[in-house]
């Protein structure tokens, strides 16, 4: 069924177009990847291994992406930073970074 793989290339090219837009480029490149990979087994090589690679080029977009905007950053966000002791308490760390110790020393 040569129908997948141009649906297949046709997806992939979309979702290079729309990967800045996060969703998009992960939907329709997974919708992609699995219909080119259907397609290259059905013994369609050419149009599969072309729809396989633009699919993956909207999938890294897309990811690069997710990476700049910072959507991998949100679940470590909130975390706290703490020493466990051998009687299961809990002491918080407190650190100070190298601009409040420039700002300390410019205040003094």
């Amino acid at each position: 069924m040569k129908v997948a793989g141009v649906v297949a290339i046709l997806l992939g090219i979309l979702a290079v177009f729309v990967g800045w837009t996060i969703v998009g480029g992960l939907v329709l490149g997974l919708i992609a990847l699995l219909l080119a990979m259907r397609s290259y087994r059905e013994r369609h090589r050419l149009l599969g291994a072309i729809g396989i690679i633009f699919s993956c080029v909207g999938l890294v977009e897309a990811l690069v992406a997710a990476g700049i905007v910072g959507l991998f950053s949100i679940p470590t966000m909130f975390t706290k930073t703490e020493i466990k002791t051998t009687e299961s308490t809990s002491i918080p760390m407190v650190t100070e970074t190298k601009t409040t110790e420039r700002a300390n020393i410019l205040l003094e």
